[in-house]
């Protein structure tokens, strides 16, 4: 292929924003924004340092109106950065005929998809349709056809529909009157037949289904296929057909009507015109709503929870799009788990760039009286406005969340982590005063958990020999009791104060005894495997390589066993370091690009993009083995 991985696709449905489309075309590329560094500035050169790159703009009139100026302003900023992209080959669909008229269209004037010749219409119905050739060449048949066509613009999609109803174009041609009547007296879109063509030619697709009274199954799977944004996927379809319908059955009949099709990965679609009429005429029964929410809202509590550190999980980044659009149906009557179910997912969502503002200022009227809700929903309201660039409003919207947390007590970490966000926004925008306020807090709050250090026990005239001797002491004593919690927090006791007296050697030995001594009944804990992962990496540095690596794949080995995957993560990244200090460049590139990619679905952003800058620099030679 000519482009070889490098195509994307995005899709403008459900965007309020050019914005909110740049960052999904930035979540395809793999890239994310630095600090120092604009969302649109990092997509640029992330997309000029390929050689060729296509991306095609699905449903691009969602953020490209004739009627709303500001909308449409906005679109054509957004267009004008990327045709100036030598590298990018860019594909735009959208419905109507209206473009923006300051840019040169390649193939303005053909790449019309209403433009079928009446010859290529009709063989297209012929070829679709399961009615006889002999039929459908007779006279009346064939007048019926010519007129039928005619009428709906020789629109693939509508020529589409009503050849796979299996019925005589005659009486498609009566039916079609009939609807068209109807649409007839309802409002216009924009004033053109071409969007009633669309919109009739489902209405008689959906009157050759069977009836209600005799199968119910096809109309309850478009009920629930309308709030699907991105399709059913197969997992929830076997959920589905496991708790309240046969789905295969039920997509059998649609497929039939071309009212679904089957994408790349077995999920069933609809195009965005028919799910957006389905969504409208077709709301889900009260069973299949229950247990629809309960799916996806299992989904998003299953994503790694942002505001409870330490919790991970699966990721379901093919469903987020479906996930954002049934909580945000489901938003009216939340539970407390319904609640912080929401936010977490949706904090997720804002590191992560995809679009979910609806669903968070639906919530934040909804959430009662809780000072600790309301401030994390205003860190997701925050981080989706960061997201798309939007810099003000989510420095606004950080500051309420940080008034908010600085008056509970006890001081919540979430505090921490508000303050250090913002502190970073506030960086951005050169407001480097405010900025240093933040970290001093930051750092005043961190101080108040933080061990004393060796220089400060020595400062407050302590034994530091006699504390010493205390902690050793009391980690035998837990070591003894099987208490592993009590062994690390003694233990990390004693690192600052060999660290900080004896350096780089005396932590190597002290790192070296906690090895030994773990390894004697704690073999496979992850806080021992942490320890032996530090200690490889001071291996690595002092040239013990051979050692090192041993370290790592026992490190490596108990990380998997334990479903840490942050510490895997870690490891990855030890491998990559080591492996250069082996001189064994071309596997080093390949484990810094995989520690990337690891890391980023973690959502260590910053660690990700210095592993892609290690194999970078690798890999032009511009960085020292």
């Amino acid at each position: 292929m000519r482009f070889g991985k490098d195509r994307y696709f995005v899709s403008c449905d459900g965007a309020s924003s050019p914005n909110e489309v740049l960052a999904q075309f930035a979540l395809k590329l793999g890239v994310q924004r630095s600090r120092d560094a604009s969302l649109w500035s990092v997509v640029i050169d992330d997309v000029r340092s390929r050689q060729r790159v296509f991306l095609v703009l699905d449903n691009f009139e969602t953020i490209w109106s004739p009627t709303d100026q500001v909308l449409r302003d906005e679109a054509e900023i957004f267009l004008a950065q990327l045709v100036v992209l030598d590298e990018l080959t860019l594909l735009v669909t959208t419905r109507g005929n209206y473009l923006p008229s300051d840019f040169t269209w390649a193939n303005v004037d053909t790449a019309e998809l209403d433009t079928l010749s009446s010859t290529a219409a009709r063989h297209t119905f012929e070829d679709l349709s399961y009615i006889e050739p002999d039929i459908l060449g007779s006279e009346p048949e064939s007048e019926a056809l010519t007129k039928l066509l005619r009428e709906v613009d020789f629109m693939p999609l509508a020529i589409t529909l009503l050849a796979r109803l299996d019925d005589l174009p005659s009486r498609l041609l009566r039916e079609w009157s009939e609807h068209y009547t109807e649409v007839l007296e309802a409002d216009r879109h924009d004033g053109t037949r071409r969007e009633l063509s669309v919109e009739v030619s489902i209405k008689i697709s959906l009157a050759h289904l069977p009836a209600e009274s005799e199968d119910i199954q096809p109309r309850r799977l478009l009920s629930v296929l309308g709030q699907l944004p991105a399709g059913l996927f197969p997992a929830v379809s076997a959920k589905l057909c496991d708790t309240i319908f046969d789905v295969d059955v039920a997509a059998h009949k649609l497929l039939r009507h071309s009212l679904v099709f089957v994408s790349g990965q077995g999920e069933l679609r609809m195009l965005s015109p028919v799910r957006h009429h389905i969504a409208r005429a077709f709301p889900m029964l009260r069973e299949t709503q229950s247990t629809v929410e309960k799916i996806y809202l299992a989904m998003a509590s299953a994503h790694p929870q942002i505001t409870r550190p330490g919790v991970d999980g699966p990721t379901y980044d093919d469903e987020i799009q479906n996930i954002v659009s049934i909580l945000t149906a489901a938003v009216d009557r939340p539970s407390a788990d319904f609640v912080a179910t929401v936010i977490d997912f949706a904090v997720y969502c804002g590191f992560r760039g995809h679009p979910c503002l609806l669903l968070l200022h639906r919530l934040l009227q909804r959430i009662g009286h809780s000072p600790t809700r309301t401030a994390q929903c205003f860190i997701g309201i925050a981080l989706q406005h960061r997201a798309v660039e939007d810099i003000d409003m989510a420095i606004g919207f950080f500051e309420r969340a940080v008034d908010i947390l600085a008056g509970l007590r006890p001081r919540s970490p979430l505090e921490i982590t508000a303050r250090e966000m913002l502190a970073c926004l506030l960086n951005d925008v050169g407001r480097h005063q405010e900025e240093d306020n933040q970290l001093s807090i930051v750092n005043q709050l961190m101080g108040e958990s933080r061990s004393p250090s060796y220089q400060q026990m020595i400062a407050q005239g302590q034994d530091v020999s006699a504390v010493e001797h205390y902690y050793r002491a009391a980690r035998d004593a837990c070591l003894q009791a099987g208490d592993d919690r009590g062994f690390f927090q003694t233990t990390e006791r004693i690192l600052h104060i060999v660290s900080e007296r004896d350096g780089p050697e005396g932590h190597i030995k002290e790192l070296e005894l906690i090895c030994a001594l773990g390894g004697q009944s704690m073999s496979g804990c992850s806080l021992i495997a942490m320890h032996k992962l530090i200690l490889a990496r001071r291996y690595t540095d002092c040239g013990k390589l051979d050692r090192a690596e041993t370290l790592l794949i026992e490190a490596h080995a108990a990380f998997l066993e334990n479903g840490e995957r942050n510490g895997s993560n870690m490891a990855t990244c030890a491998f990559a370091f080591l492996r250069l200090k082996q001189r064994c460049v071309p596997e080093a590139i390949e484990l810094f690009q995989t520690a990337a990619e690891l890391h980023r679905k973690c959502n260590a952003f910053s660690i990700a993009e210095l592993c892609m800058k290690y194999a970078r620099e690798l890999q032009n030679g511009s960085l020292d083995t």
